[in-house]
C-alpha cells in the first residue's frame, strides 16, 4: 500500500510530459510533417514541463534536445557546414556536464557512434561535419566550463518529489554547513562546493533540504526517462530530417540504429542498475524509442496510414505503463522498508540530540538525522562516503560530546560508536 502511495506520484511527471509531447506533435503534423513536427514537439514539451515543475534539472533536458535538432537543421537544409551550429549545439551540451556527467558522456558517446553508422549509409561531408562537431563538444566543452564551480546538481532540484519526501519522512535529510562555518576543519573547497542552505528552525525548505528518499527520485530515476526517450526519439528521427528519401533511408536505419544506440542503452541501464532502481524508467525509454520505429515501420511496410486503434505502437506502449508501475511500486515498497526497519531501531535508542551514519546496502550513505533541534547540529555537515569518511570524522572532532551511532542495513544493528575511537 505504502509503496503505490509513493510509487504513483513519482510517474505522474512523466506521464504529463509524454502527454504534452504527443499532443504537441498531432497538432503540428498536417502543417510541419512529421520530421519537424516530432522534432518541435520533444523541445517544446520538455520545456513546457521544465516550466510547470519550476525545475532547472527537468528543463534542462531540453538542452539535450538543441543538438541534434540544430545538426538535423544544418545536415538537412545547409548548404555549407557551419562551425557557429556545432559550437552552439556542443555548448548547449557541454552546459549540463558539470550536472550530469555521465550522461553528458554517455550521450556523446552514443551520438557518436550513431554518426559513425550513419556514415555506413551517407558517406558525405554532412555527416563527417556533424561528428566532428560532436568531437568538440567531447573535448572542448566540458574544459571551458571547468571554471564554473557553482553549478552543483543539488542547485536543480525543487519541485513535488522534494515536497512528497519531505512531509513523509521528514525527519531524514541532509543539513550542510553555512558560509560563516569555512573555520571548521571539516569544511573542504569540495565541501564548499557541494553545500546547500538550510535552517531547521524555518520548518523544511523545499529547496534545498533532500532526503534519502527524494534524492533517489529526483537525480535518478527521472534521470534515465529524460535522457533516453527524447534523445533516442530524436536520434531515432535523424534519418526523417537529413534526408528527403523517407522509406530508403529509414529502411537502412531500422537495420543500424539498434547497433548504434545499443551503446548508451546499456551504459544508461546499467549505471543505473548498479546504483538505483531506475532500470523502470529505462525499460520506458526503451518503450518510447521502440515507439518510434515502429511507427516508421508500419508507414514503410504498409504505405499507408493505419487506424490508430490498430497502431502496434500504442499497443506496445499500453503494456509499458501497465506492466512497468507494479514493477516501480514493487521496487519502491522494497526500499521502504529498509527505512522502516532503520526507524524501528532508531526508536529504540535513548531520547536527546545524536547522530546517525546510516548505511544502505553497496552505498553508503552518511546522513544527519537531527531527532530533536540542537543548534549546535543546526549548522553541521555530512556527505556521502565509504563507511566513516575522513571528513566525517573531522565533523566528529568538532563535536566529540554528541552521541553517535552506525546503523547497517544489510544487518540491521544500529551500535554506538565513539568520536575518541577515530582521533
Amino acid at each position: 500500500m505504502w509503496g503505490f502511495v509513493i510509487g504513483f506520484p513519482q510517474l505522474i511527471p512523466p506521464l504529463i510530459l509524454l502527454a504534452s509531447i504527443f499532443a504537441i506533435y498531432w497538432a503540428l503534423r498536417p502543417v510541419l510533417g512529421p520530421p519537424v513536427s516530432v522534432l518541435v514537439a520533444l523541445v517544446v514539451g520538455t520545456t513546457m514541463q521544465g516550466l510547470v515543475e519550476g525545475a532547472n534539472y527537468y528543463s534542462s533536458a531540453a538542452v539535450f534536445l538543441f543538438s541534434p535538432l540544430l545538426f538535423g537543421c544544418v545536415i538537412r537544409y545547409g548548404k555549407n557546414f557551419s562551425w557557429k551550429w556545432a559550437a552552439a549545439a556542443g555548448f548547449f551540451l557541454a552546459a549540463n556536464f558539470l550536472a550530469r556527467p555521465f550522461d553528458a558522456v554517455g550521450l556523446g558517446l552514443a551520438a557518436v557512434l550513431y554518426i559513425l553508422t550513419q556514415m555506413r549509409i551517407r558517406k558525405t561531408w554532412a555527416v563527417k561535419s556533424n561528428l566532428a562537431g560532436i568531437c568538440v563538444f567531447m573535448c572542448l566543452g566540458p574544459l571551458l566550463l571547468m571554471g564554473y564551480n557553482k553549478v552543483t546538481v543539488g542547485s536543480f532540484l525543487t519541485g513535488p518529489y522534494t515536497v512528497f519526501f519531505q512531509n513523509y519522512c521528514p525527519e531524514s535529510y541532509w543539513i550542510h554547513a553555512p558560509e560563516n562555518k569555512q573555520d571548521k576543519p571539516f569544511d573542504t573547497p569540495v565541501a564548499h562546493h557541494h553545500r546547500q542552505y538550510v535552517s531547521t528552525s524555518e520548518g523544511y525548505n523545499n529547496y534545498n533540504t533532500h532526503s534519502v528518499l527524494s534524492q533517489w527520485f529526483q537525480y535518478r530515476l527521472p534521470l534515465l526517462f529524460f535522457s533516453m526517450a527524447p534523445w533516442g526519439a530524436i536520434l531515432a528521427g535523424i534519418p526523417w530530417v537529413f534526408s528527403g528519401r523517407l522509406r530508403k533511408q529509414s529502411l537502412k536505419a531500422l537495420v543500424f540504429w539498434p547497433l548504434s544506440h545499443a551503446v548508451y542503452v546499456l551504459y544508461a541501464v546499467g549505471y543505473q542498475l548498479v546504483y538505483s532502481s531506475g532500470i523502470t524508467f529505462a525499460v520506458i525509454g526503451l518503450g518510447f524509442l521502440g515507439l518510434t520505429r515502429l511507427r516508421a515501420l508500419m508507414r514503410i511496410s504498409s504505405g499507408r496510414r493505419q487506424s490508430i486503434l490498430l497502431n502496434p505502437a500504442l499497443i506496445v506502449g499500453f503494456c509499458f505503463f501497465l506492466v512497468l508501475p507494479a514493477f516501480y511500486v514493487f521496487k519502491v515498497e522494497k526500499f521502504h522498508g529498509y527505512y522502516k526497519q532503520f526507524y524501528q531501531a532508531r526508536d529504540a535508542l535513548p531520547e536527546g540530540p545524536k547522530i546517525i551514519f546510516a548505511r544502505y546496502g553497496a552505498d553508503t550513505w552518511m546522513y544527519l538525522e537531527l531527532v530533536q533541534n540542537d543548534p549546535v547540529l543546526e549548522q553541521a555537515e555530512t556527505i556521502m562516503a565509504n563507511d566513516l569518511g575522513a571528513r566525517n570524522i573531522e565533523l566528529m572532532k568538532c563535536f566529540p560530546e554528541r552521541d553517535y551511532y552506525l546503523y547497517d542495513e544489510p544487518s540491521g544493528n544500529l551500535q554506538r560508536i565513539y568520536a575518541q575511537d577515530y582521533m
